[in-house]
């Protein structure tokens, strides 16, 4: 993958982690102010737990302490200003190795418990089914923690949960247990990369509030209604499920409910189809759409230029078998477009003439690299003056480098490697910050 395509992979996953950002916040904010310090019975819970710790490089726990009897100042701990009660347990992402002690279950009003991204583990490293039991707890993440058995039918019985996140969590193979239908609260559902299968997901129907799904790499290729399962979740923001062995994406739907989606992650299924019969192209929500690695073909539909709301296309290493003749002049929140390796032919002239065209242009990355290209490079782009990353490698481009770019003041990577541009190199933007290259030029 072209080096800007992969950073840009890495911003929609930011932009996926976003969504994760908001969960972790959307409980009420805790005051700073408080009138009550912790309860007895729940610091010694806590102390039970720092027992159990074999390893805090960090000396993240070293706050915890007999000698300080207010276990609210202790760190990743917040109680309640009026209670005193332990209300939030955040550990994430610590370096924190160990058993975690069935001593939590002391803490009843808990709602918020956040381990992820450590080394901690139940007994022999399993999943620590106690957890199962919290009767308040409404935020769980314990993603990356590598459980060495089976995910526990007992999770249906967090009634109260609204955020669960189990991401690259499990080291062996487990099924999707269907109880997780019962979490009726849900908000947020991270079971991606996982070591996880199941043949059954119409237990995501009864999830009336759910808005996040990631099921990444979850092999559904035996569900054949999961396109009809998912739209009636009418509540969905964000679906992942990229790397999920789909067979197709060419369903067809009497009604789309899914009128709220924002984000669309179908990156490598292998659908090869054409890509004007794929079933999202009329959801006008939809703010990211990836789908790299689809193999779909065929031309664009017209459909893509009333997305008014499209703010990043990732459509790359789909073969050069799909053709762009769309006129994207009205997506004006386009911020990223991405078709490297995708498109079969086209004219790099008539392509920038149909881009965004706003009095506040927005898009800021471009790339199009190895899609047969042709044509003389244009010399009037001023309407592609908030470009961040411009990246034409690999084609057959011909003419030479626009003097206009010097207006690009906040162009940071240029590649126009291999291709067939000659003349003099103008002056060029002084941000840039990546080397760029004009290997098989004329320069």
């Amino acid at each position: 993958m072209h080096p800007s395509a992969a950073k840009f992979l890495l911003l929609l996953v930011a932009a996926a982690s976003s969504f994760l950002s908001v969960a972790s916040h959307g409980l009420p904010p805790r005051q700073l102010k408080r009138n009550a310090s912790c309860v007895p019975h729940e610091r010694d819970a806590l102390l039970a737990f720092k027992e159990n710790i074999t390893s805090d490089p960090e000396g993240i726990l070293s706050s915890w302490r007999r000698g300080r009897k207010d276990c609210c100042r202790w760190m990743g701990v917040t109680c309640s200003n009026q209670t005193g009660h332990v209300l939030e347990l955040d550990l994430s992402y610590r370096n924190l190795a160990g058993q975690i002690s069935p001593s939590l279950l002391s803490l009843e009003h808990l709602e918020h418990l956040d381990l992820g991204g450590t080394y901690l583990s139940g007994h022999d490293g399993r999943f620590p089914e106690f957890l199962c039991s919290f009767k308040n707890l409404r935020y769980l993440d314990l993603s990356f923690l590598s459980f060495a058995s089976r995910l526990p039918a007992q999770l249906g019985n967090l009634s109260t949960l609204e955020y669960l996140y189990l991401n690259d969590a499990y080291s062996l193979p487990s099924e999707v247990p269907p109880q997780l239908g019962n979490l009726s609260n849900l908000r947020h559902l991270g079971l991606a990369y996982n070591y996880l299968y199941t043949t059954d997901i119409s237990w995501l129907v009864r999830l009336h509030q759910l808005e996040y799904l990631d099921m990444a790499g979850i092999n559904l290729s035996t569900i054949d209604n999961w396109l009809h399962v998912v739209n009636m979740i009418p509540s969905l923001k964000s679906l992942s499920l990229r790397n999920c062995s789909l067979p197709r994406a060419n369903q067809s739907l009497t009604h789309i409910n899914l009128t709220k989606l924002e984000m669309l992650v179908l990156s490598k299924n292998y659908f090869g189809h054409p890509i004007a019969s794929s079933w999202f192209w009329n959801i006008t929500s939809i703010q990211q759409l990836e789908l790299y690695s689809t193999y779909l073909y065929g031309p664009f539909p017209d459909a893509l230029g009333r997305m008014t709301s499209l703010s990043y296309l990732g459509f790359w290493e789909n073969g050069n078998s799909a053709t762009m003749a769309v006129d994207l002049k009205n997506l004006c929140e386009l911020d990223t477009l991405l078709l490297d390796g995708s498109l079969s032919s086209g004219n790099i002239t008539e392509f920038i003439e149909k881009l965004p065209q706003c009095s506040s242009s927005k898009l800021q990355h471009l790339n199009l690299n190895d899609n047969n290209m042709t044509g003389i490079m244009p010399h009037v782009m001023g309407h592609l003056t908030s470009l961040a990353a411009l990246s034409l490698s690999n084609n057959s481009i011909s003419g030479s480098i626009s003097p206009g770019l010097q207006n690009f003041t906040s162009l940071e990577e240029l590649f126009l490697s291999s291709n067939h541009l000659s003349g003099q190199i103008p002056l060029l933007p002084r941000g840039l910050v990546w080397a760029f290259s004009l290997r098989s030029s004329k320069y």
